[in-house]
């Protein structure tokens, strides 16, 4: 299971999320946390700062922060709540797939070390990347392909 939210392909979806005037002009910093079932892994922009356990009567949660965002456009913003494993590509690398069987996850190894290949290259090239973490996310039959999200690349 996966929630993206907002829904990528929706023109208008972040005004889903919160009010906002979202023209690409207009960019703010965002302080971003959530609270989601433990049985789950949530991803965003920027990089976890901290995750506490928050129970309630009726449910076991995570309480998880993430670091402030650079100032972005309100379209930037990417929230991802999955149950998909990771695959550590290096320290600030992530690839997360549907990955439980035997062949899929060699699938994903293989794509795991193109990730790294260009990524290198890339560093090579131009010096260096400034973000300061990448999650590559597969989805099966997902409607776009190659879209992304500041720190957050989905692929179909």
């Amino acid at each position: 299971r996966l929630l993206i939210a907002p829904y990528i392909q929706e023109r208008n979806g972040i005004r889903q999320l919160f009010p906002c005037w979202d023209q690409p002009q207009l960019k703010a910093t965002f302080n971003i946390s959530l609270k989601y079932p433990m049985l789950y892994s949530v991803l965003s922009n920027m990089p976890t700062d901290t995750k506490y356990p928050y129970h309630t009567n009726y449910s076991h949660l995570f309480h998880k922060y993430f670091y402030i965002t650079p100032p972005m456009s309100t379209f930037q913003i990417g929230i991802v709540m999955t149950e998909y494993q990771s695959i550590k590509i290096n320290k600030n690398i992530t690839l997360w797939c549907d990955c439980y069987s035997k062949e899929r996850r060699q699938k994903f190894e293989f794509a795991r070390r193109i990730i790294n290949n260009i990524t290198l290259q890339l560093k090579s090239e131009f010096g260096g990347i400034n973000i300061p973490k990448m999650d590559h996310i597969a989805i099966p039959n997902f409607p776009q392909d190659g879209i992304s999200k500041w720190g957050l690349i989905f692929y179909s």
